[in-house]
């Protein structure tokens, strides 16, 4: 989707997941405005593929059409306290090394561009006392700020807070309630974000007005650098959004002087999102999770301190998310494999599924260390039905992987790096969602699951306003 920056630069605004580095030949409002052999996704014409040998290099073919190689680094899933690890973690078959929270590749202030603005125009990031608000502590708070009326007012609501000289308004489409949204720009649009002294996107904040108050709310900043910005929030509207750009704003600007830490609390971001920090060692995933009678798996600690959810055990062992029923998802979480016990060990993502802790019927994306394969799955009534699809996939022991699934419509799709694999014709199931590990040694880390709908909500960005002196 082609959307405006500001002075009307455009700007790429993607799924969060995927990045296309072919300029887009036309925008569209079906596949019959684009050329022969191409289709239209999401307001823009792509190139349209079965198979990863109808792509350009470095590209994979997903979800029907080409697309840039996942960067590991744009959707890091770590948590925002930069947990130490022992190995690395990789994208799978892409071997991106992730940059972890706290060592943002590229993020210089000097290497930053500002906005579009006057040569002779100040930031004035210190001349303000108005707080930050009290969302430093992750959740959503309400701000004492400025109304900046020292100047004409700007388009929208008051002023959030005086110490950010620039703020943009957030464009969303039509979007269901408690949807999570992404924001992405990426080389030199990405650059435009950034006008902070910070160099860590601490002071890039997303807020949303109520209809009576400014609210800072939660986001994930999982990609900052000259080259790349994706940044996930959630609809705030209780009974969803119509569309429009009235009620969020992107705030940037105040650099060191924001005198607190932003609202980045991933679990106010997604539907489920759990990195095991919380829970006891020892503990088997609940109340996260819901867990079998005997179930084996078990909170450990990695390296100095990251808590990891750990299974070692010589059969399958289902855990269920709690309180989650959703048949549309894209799903997350890294994944590594201590040891191995058989040619068959493995770890999935059950999608879809019907009495996961009994006699189960679901859908399963998996990762299989000793046979190197990315496949999805099915299982009826308890008896494994074999794989549907299947993809090679290099899986070394001790190594971190990502993990992604995406279930919408009849569509399942399974990705760890440049792998890649699609089946079509999903049943929709009960909606149930859980994690299985079996014959094998091994551990999880920040599980994320969101609502999908197809195609995705749009997020444009508007034209940037300064707060005057």
């Amino acid at each position: 989707m082609s959307r405006l920056l500001p002075g009307g630069t455009a700007l790429a605004v993607f799924f969060a997941l995927t990045s296309c580095p072919r300029p887009p030949s036309a925008v569209c409002t079906t596949s019959s405005d684009c050329r022969e052999g191409e289709i239209c996704v999401a307001g823009l014409c792509r190139t349209a593929c079965n198979s990863v040998q109808q792509c350009r290099v470095g590209e994979i073919c997903l979800d029907g059409y080409c697309q840039a190689r996942v960067d590991a680094g744009a959707i890091d899933g770590a948590r925002p306290d930069a947990e130490p690890v022992d190995a690395p973690r990789l994208d799978a078959a892409a071997m991106d090394w992730l940059q972890r929270d706290g060592e943002p590749a590229d993020t210089a202030a000097g290497d930053r561009m500002t906005p579009d603005r006057p040569a002779d125009a100040g930031s004035d990031s210190g001349e303000s006392d108005a707080g930050d608000g009290d969302a430093g502590d992750g959740d959503a708070g309400e701000s004492d700020a400025g109304s900046g009326d020292a100047c004409a007012a700007p388009t929208g609501p008051p002023w959030w807070n005086d110490n950010y000289p620039w703020r943009a308004q957030i464009a969303i489409s039509a979007t269901p309630a408690s949807y999570t949204l992404a924001l992405d720009a990426s080389d030199s649009e990405a650059a435009r974000f950034d006008p902070s002294s910070l160099g860590t996107g601490d002071d890039l904040r997303v807020v949303w007005w109520d209809g009576a108050s400014n609210r800072e709310i939660d986001r994930a900043l999982l990609a900052f650098s000259a080259t790349r910005v994706t940044l996930h929030f959630r609809l705030q509207e209780p009974g969803g959004h119509a569309g429009g750009s009235e009620s969020y704003f992107l705030y940037v600007g105040a650099g060191a002087s924001t005198g607190n830490s932003p609202a980045d609390n991933r679990k106010n971001v997604y539907l489920f999102f759990e990195d095991f920090e919380g829970m006891a060692v020892g503990s088997d995933g609940s109340p996260a999770f819901v867990t079998a009678t005997l179930s084996h798996w078990r909170v450990e600690v990695e390296g100095s301190g990251n808590h990891v959810l750990t299974i070692a055990a010589d059969d399958g062992n289902p855990i269920r998310m709690a309180g989650l029923t959703l048949t549309d998802v894209q799903l997350e979480m890294w994944v590594k494999f201590n040891s191995a016990y058989n040619s068959i060990a493995g770890v999935n993502f059950s999608i879809r599924g019907c009495n996961l802790l009994g006699n189960a019927t679901y859908y399963s994306t998996t990762l299989q260390h000793a046979s190197n394969r990315l496949g999805i799955g099915h299982t009826v009534n308890g008896a494994w039905q074999g794989f549907l699809e299947t993809t090679s996939l290099e899986i070394n022991l001790q190594q971190w992987y990502r993990l992604r699934s995406h279930a919408v419509g009849t569509k399942l799709n399974a990705v760890s790096g440049t792998a890649s694999t699609t089946y079509l014709h999903a049943e929709n199931g009960c909606g149930e969602i859980g994690i299985n590990g079996f014959f094998s040694d091994v551990s999880v880390d920040d599980v994320m699951a969101r609502m999908l709908v197809d195609p995705e909500p749009s997020v444009a960005l508007g034209a940037w306003q300064e707060r005057c002196q």
